[in-house]
């Protein structure tokens, strides 16, 4: 019996010792698997990584454009040849356009300020519609995002982005011809004051001069209200600066940020400013339009006004242990204030107690370059061959499309150049009705009414003859005298 015993122990033990073996070993295997698990989720966010900050890096960000969100991402549009492929990497990117075109049919006024206004936007709809309307035949996305209204008649800035083409000729002449013509879309236009230029990276320039859009966050320092001037942070090439954008790093206190050009040793001209009122803490954007033009060598300037507490820019410096070393700049920093400072008049700073310095700015300077198109690529082209209307349709003389023919004469310009409405007879009116010189039709109880029902105003012509034929004492306001004394 005791022999029974201790076997039945011995296979006890037996099965406890496989079925331990058999856990431990699941347990190698399930940690083993998590583990190459964790790191495929690793590879995987990595790889979704790579590819945001490629994104980051070939697309313009901007919350008020097409340049993105500033607060997120950065990067330039990058800049192609004449006849340029598709950007490298995963996608194709868009590239982008900065235009001022003058409507000349148009008016300003100041409930175009604001992009949040009713009158805003639903003018910018129209005519980024009519702009989006000449790129129909062009390959690839065109996109018209409309930034700014200013007086005169209406100078209107607006982004033009394409993507998945990237011939920067084409895209130039196909609204070049257009503004030549005189008209986009039903809107007359003039080439005085008509700017096309590109975003971003240009023959080896750099789509922006200061801190990328993502280094702006995070920097931990506020300097004194003394003047700052990045020296050694200038501009490479001539270009336009097109925006400021910056992080605010105090809600109060009063900064202006400004375009610096070195005269000799110590002397220096500030050559345009724009004031920063206050404003909430974070990213902050200031358009400039017209863009301010800059040289080489030029560099952005921080001051102050004499009572702001502090600075308002956030900055690092290397005691900061924000940023890399290669990331610092020298820079000035006086004792200067703005009622010191007048525009395009040299400055000795000698004069004024100052000091360099290693520091970086949360600031950058987003560039617009003219581009580079030789005479040879600027000339016409040879149009490609028009389709030929047929009977029922009415051929528009400037650029041939075809509308049809039951538009003709109808009192609206359907033709871009207006040339359905062109010798057209004038409308027939019928008895009740008075025609005007312009060949227009009003009710013939406004005729001399004192008001101009007529565009010419035909309508209150000779009136006064009439009613002394008729001899009456004072002017009845519907009269409407018998033809045959007309």
């Amino acid at each position: 019996m005791a022999a029974k015993s201790s076997d039945l122990v011995s296979s006890c033990n037996y099965k406890w010792t496989l079925f331990l073996i058999f856990v431990t070993f699941s347990s190698i295997i399930t940690f083993a698997a998590a583990q190459r698990k964790e790191k495929d989720f690793e590879f995987l966010d990595n790889v979704r990584r790579a590819l945001k900050n490629t994104a980051a890096a070939n697309t313009l960000q901007d919350d008020e454009d097409f340049l993105g969100s500033g607060d997120q991402d950065d990067g330039s549009a990058v800049d192609q040849s004449t006849v340029a492929p598709s950007p490298t990497g995963l996608a194709a990117y868009p590239e982008y356009f900065r235009i001022t075109i003058n409507f000349t049919a148009l008016g300003y006024t100041t409930a175009l300020d604001s992009r949040d206004s009713p009158e805003f936007q639903n003018l910018a709809r129209r005519i980024a519609q009519a702009i989006e309307a000449l790129y129909n035949d062009v390959p690839g996305t065109q996109m018209v995002n409309i930034l700014q209204f200013r007086n005169g008649s209406l100078l209107v800035t607006l982004d033009l982005g394409t993507q998945d083409f990237y011939e920067r000729l084409r895209l130039y002449n196909t609204i070049n011809d257009a503004i030549k013509s005189g008209f986009v879309g039903p809107y007359a236009v003039s080439s005085d004051a008509f700017t096309f230029r590109a975003l971003g990276v240009s023959d080896g320039c750099p789509g922006y001069t200061g801190r990328a859009t993502l280094g702006l966050s995070g920097l931990p320092s506020l300097t004194d209200n003394w003047a700052n001037l990045m020296v050694d942070n200038s501009f490479e090439c001539d270009g336009f600066v097109s925006e400021w954008e910056f992080y605010r790093g105090a809600s109060s206190g009063e900064a202006f940020i400004g375009i610096w050009r070195n005269i000799s040793t110590q002397e220096y001209v500030l050559l345009k400013k724009t004031a920063l009122p206050p404003a909430p803490t974070g990213i902050q954007k200031v358009l400039l339009a017209p863009a301010w033009e800059v040289k080489k060598g030029d560099f952005i300037g921080i001051h102050h006004s004499r009572d702001s507490r502090s600075g308002v820019i956030a900055s690092a410096t290397q005691a900061d242990q924000a940023v890399p070393y290669n990331e610092l700049h020298r820079n000035y920093r006086a004792r200067v204030f703005d009622d010191m400072i007048e525009e395009n008049v040299t400055l000795d700073f000698s004069k004024y107690f100052g000091n360099f310095e290693l520091r970086t700015f949360a600031i950058s300077a987003p560039m617009e370059y003219e581009l580079q198109l030789s005479p040879l690529e600027v000339a016409p082209q040879t149009p490609a061959p028009r389709r030929v209307c047929t009977s029922t349709e009415f051929t528009c003389r400037s650029n041939g499309v075809c509308v049809d023919a039951s538009l003709r004469c109808n009192n609206h310009r359907d033709c871009t150049d207006g040339s359905d409405e062109i010798n057209c007879p004038p409308p027939s009116c019928t008895a009740g009705e008075f025609r005007c010189n312009s060949g227009r039709c009003i009710d013939r109880r406004r005729r001399c009414d004192s008001v101009n029902d007529c565009d010419d105003g035909s309508d209150e012509q000779f009136c006064r003859k009439l009613l002394y034929h008729y001899k009456l004492p004072y002017p009845c306001k519907h009269f409407s005298p018998d033809p045959m004394f007309y």
